[in-house]
């Protein structure tokens, strides 16, 4: 079972993460035209992530269930569109209909085109409601298995 919490640090962690992006991204990046700063930034952009799927792992350890969601989840959602749509929304503005997003070496090409405006939050969203029926049939599985693990040992005692 994931606990309510884990699911809770993970929301977190991609609201902070895509909040640190709008904030650097779009108040010193594009604000100031240091464009020519997005090799770096990306950079510390991986870092940052990766700090948070790790630490977050490692405060997890020893509950692999949770261990695997919580990394999983935080880095897809942080290349798939997710952290794009809420830098939008963090930064107060609308989704652009001409929204640019490639698949590059910072994005994940898990979403089908086109990629901008609705179509990347419908996408996001199809994208979700996928990984949360995904894990809901793995928690299930697992509570079966279990079910019966529990049940095999009760009947050998």
């Amino acid at each position: 079972m994931i606990r309510a919490r884990v699911i809770s640090a993970t929301i977190i962690a991609l609201v902070l993460f895509a909040w640190q992006d709008a904030m650097l991204w779009g108040h010193l990046i594009e604000r100031d035209g240091m464009q020519y700063l997005a090799g770096e930034y990306h950079d510390g952009w991986r870092v940052m992530r990766d700090a948070l799927v790790i630490v977050g792992g490692i405060l997890l350890a020893p509950r692999w269930v949770e261990v695997a969601f919580y990394t999983a989840t935080l880095f897809l959602f942080s290349v798939n569109g997710f952290v794009d749509v809420l830098y939008c929304w963090l930064d107060g503005r609308a989704i652009p209909s001409g929204f640019v997003w490639e698949c590059d070496a910072w994005h994940l090409c898990a979403l089908p085109g086109p990629l901008n405006g609705p179509a990347l939050v419908v996408g996001v969203v199809m994208f979700a409601a996928a990984w949360a029926s995904l894990w809901m049939m793995i928690i299930l599985s697992l509570a079966r298995i279990e079910k019966r693990r529990a049940s095999m040992i009760r009947a050998c005692h």
